[in-house]
């Protein structure tokens, strides 16, 4: 759900007009777990511009095994990039998104 995601506030996010939806979509959740899909919304994601990458992004949250998930993904397409799942404590679950792109284009 929308309302379940917190934005936390960034001192230089470059966020495109063209973005339309959000990069973390909660799939499935419960009171032990949260299934989220991390997706690629930046870059490339026009008509125009199919071939541009994302440098890379990395997610981070607690796995089922309550052991720390980190995953990174290298010059990332437009779309959903995947799927996991996230341990809850005490009702709440964290996921960290990082995005790198050295790209200085601002048209995107």
């Amino acid at each position: 759900k929308v309302v379940d995601i917190s934005m936390v506030p960034m001192e230089e996010c470059k966020v495109s007009a063209n973005m339309s939806e959000a990069p973390i979509k909660i799939v499935q959740q419960n009171h032990h777990s949260v299934t989220f899909t991390i997706s690629q919304v930046w870059k490339g994601c026009d008509p125009k511009q199919t071939k541009a990458t994302v440098g890379w992004m990395a997610t981070d949250f607690v796995g089922k095994d309550y052991a720390l998930q980190c995953f990174r993904v290298e010059n990332v397409p437009c779309g959903a990039v995947e799927t996991y799942t996230s341990q809850c404590e005490d009702g709440f679950t964290f996921i960290d998104l990082y995005v790198c792109d050295d790209d200085d284009d601002d048209d995107d």
